[in-house]
């Protein structure tokens, strides 16, 4: 199976604000592993969207092409994250909280897709749509929403808008075998980060460790394709 890895393609990075969201562990598949570099490639800014999609595009319409990973790495880069809640302050009779250890993770795709389409041979078919997708948290273990965003470098209550627009032409035959109908999908690839979050009661002097989470923010898509023959 052939897989192209892509940074900075058609993806529009917009934030809007929603509620923390806790990540579904089962919706996950194996963790990406980017085993050839040489499949690899970095595009940076200089190409703007018609040139990034006709791209995309000409992957596509390979018919022995499976699945084609378009990675944007500036999204993972928010600059409007404040800081000041680095810091535990521990006040007496108040409970404090404090996250650190942040280490990254290996890169996922969700198991459910986000836009899809499908069409017989001859047919020309295509994603163009905007879609929201969360950045999750397994567990808070009790530390707030500012503090995890803080300390990760991540705002766990906003979603990153993904702006997916790609098109492939259906053939009529793949590897001799006569095609019925092409489904093309896209599905969100997420960087990961681990966190341990620690705990001093109102009571006590000492921290204590109360778990370590995963936390996962979508940063491209993957597309998959799969034929159906006669």
């Amino acid at each position: 199976m052939k897989k192209i890895v892509y940074s900075i393609l058609s993806l529009l990075v917009v934030f809007s604000f929603i509620s923390p969201a806790f990540a579904n562990e089962d919706n996950l598949n194996e963790d990406l592993m980017y085993d050839n570099p040489e499949n690899v490639v970095f595009i940076d800014d200089s190409m703007d969207i018609d040139e990034q999609k006709k791209l995309i595009n000409r992957y596509l319409e390979d018919p022995e092409l499976e699945s084609l990973i378009v990675l944007d790495e500036s999204i993972l880069l928010e600059n409007n994250v404040i800081s000041e809640a680095l810091t535990p302050q521990s006040r007496l009779g108040l409970t404090s909280y404090k996250v650190n250890n942040i280490r990254n993770g290996s890169d996922v795709t969700a198991s459910s897709a986000i836009a899809s389409t499908t069409g017989e041979p001859g047919v020309k078919i295509g994603i163009n749509q905007t879609k929201g997708v969360a950045t999750t948290i397994s567990s808070s273990y009790g530390a707030s929403s500012k503090l995890l965003t803080a300390s990760i470098g991540w705002d766990v209550t906003k979603k990153t808008n993904i702006s997916i627009s790609s098109s492939v032409t259906v053939p009529s035959k793949v590897n001799g075998k006569n095609v019925k109908k092409l489904t093309l999908e896209a599905y969100p690839v997420y960087k990961t980060k681990k966190y341990d979050v620690h705990k001093m009661p109102w009571y006590s002097i000492y921290w204590t460790k109360e778990g370590t989470g995963t936390v996962k923010k979508a940063y491209g898509l993957e597309f998959k394709k799969s034929y159906t023959y006669k």
